[in-house]
């Protein structure tokens, strides 16, 4: 009896210590709006890190009306701005990044409320959450029109807005290297109307197996045996030559030539680009203009910048790291990075990065002024754990009613004044 009760007050105990630690760090600033119909709000902030389930930044405009900043890394709720309205929620799914500044704001012109974020140093920003099924699980490429995923063991033609299911093959691995000991697809990438997708080996253990499928029917086509133990990944650049990597550690890119894979043969790399520091966890990989090569790594999760040229390597960006980060797509169309998440639970996600220049801005939400009620004093709220706040400012920026309401009705007296006493002067004249 005393263990059970002892084990239900350390039970307690647990749960109030994960409430204290989701709820104890808020901190709160106020803002004052009386006297003002027309006004602007601007809160500048940093991104620390990511949250989990709860919101990061909140602005409490009334008790019907809250602005909600999520920057969780877990799958539900999707990342993103959250408008809490009466009864209806307007939402934006995104993310913004670890380590930028940002600025969020609240503009009343008197007909519209517009929320806005603009960027304080050039950063990336994950405009738009995709959700795919769960099978979409290793890699993702986009071209001819179509986007392309792979599961462990299938391969999957989409729409260009990745709503519809094209074509799709459940088998795509051929019996005679299924008898070998393969089974693991990659993350794979568009060349010329054919996929280039890693397989790998029971086991991982050499040799990998580079395979063309044609893109339209998802049929093998030709296939090669290379020296490698692992081959999450490939990326093809324009004149057909191939660049992968082992997993983990990763201190060098093989560089092959698809026109050397034929029915079965055995391949060397034409070239092999030490990198200036070791990877971990390499999962994925696009080749960009200018010579570059983007990775992902399921490290923590980054993604990384090496040139082709001298193996340097730079981070770009951190993302979410609760879940495993798989591939990676560049579309050059709208000048978007694509990184595929395998969550592990009911949906994947896909993020979708855009780069921002400095002082460039993101419109979240334009309303009518009389959706949103707004009372005379706003509180902003913050989880000083993942955001801290720089500047909060408040400044009129029009004449409204409520502002000038003894102005006018003042400047009416004055005019219904001299009205009459011109009217009186005009009369004793004539008289």
């Amino acid at each position: 009896m005393r263990l059970l009760a002892l084990s239900v007050i350390l039970s307690l105990l647990l749960i109030f210590t994960a409430i204290t630690s989701m709820y104890g760090d808020y901190e709160e600033k106020v803002v004052s709006l009386r006297g003002l119909e027309r006004y602007r709000i601007t809160i500048d902030f940093k991104v620390l890190q990511y949250g989990f389930v709860l919101p990061s930044l909140e602005v409490l405009l009334s008790n019907s009306s809250t602005f909600k900043v999520y920057l969780n890394s877990k799958f539900t709720p999707l990342p993103g701005f959250y408008l809490f309205l009466r009864r209806i929620v307007e939402r934006r799914h995104a993310m913004l990044c670890c380590g930028s500044w940002y600025e969020l704001e609240i503009h009343n012109d008197g007909r519209f409320m517009r929320f806005i974020v603009k960027v304080l140093n050039s950063t990336f920003i994950v405009t738009r959450v995709h959700t795919v099924p769960v099978l979409f699980s290793q890699g993702l490429t986009y071209g001819g029109g179509y986007w392309y995923f792979t599961g462990t063991a299938s391969i999957y033609k989409l729409s260009p807005d990745m709503s519809k299911v094209v074509e799709y093959s459940d088998d795509p691995i051929p019996v005679f290297l299924k008898e070998e000991g393969y089974f693991h697809l990659g993350d794979l990438d568009y060349y010329r109307g054919l996929l280039l997708i890693p397989i790998e080996k029971t086991g991982y253990v050499r040799p990998a197996v580079i395979a063309c499928y044609n893109a339209s029917t998802l049929e093998l086509v030709r296939y090669a045996y290379v020296p490698q133990d692992h081959m999450p990944w490939i990326a093809v650049d324009g004149s057909g030559y191939i660049y992968t990597s082992e997993f983990s550690p990763v201190r060098e890119i093989y560089v092959y030539h698809v026109d050397l894979i034929g029915r079965g043969n055995s391949i060397e790399p034409t070239r092999i680009l030490r990198l200036s520091c070791e990877l971990r966890n390499v999962q994925g990989g696009v080749v960009l203009g200018g010579g570059k090569l983007l990775l992902s790594a399921d490290d923590g999760d980054n993604l990384y910048v090496v040139d082709l040229r001298s193996g340097e390597v730079s981070k770009l960006v951190t993302l979410p790291g609760l879940y495993e980060m798989e591939g990676i797509e560049f579309v050059g169309d709208d000048n978007s990075i694509y990184v595929l998440v395998n969550t592990h639970e009911e949906e994947n996600i896909v993020y979708e990065l855009k780069y921002f220049e400095r002082g460039s801005s993101l419109e979240v939400f334009r309303l009518r002024t009389s959706d949103v009620e707004v009372h005379d004093k706003v509180i902003i709220r913050y989880r000083a754990s993942e955001v801290v706040l720089g500047g909060v400012r408040c400044e009129a920026t029009g004449f409204g009613m409520k502002t000038n309401l003894g102005v006018v009705l003042g400047v009416a007296v004055v005019c219904a004044l001299l009205i009459t006493l011109y009217r009186y002067f005009r009369l004793k004249r004539v008289k």
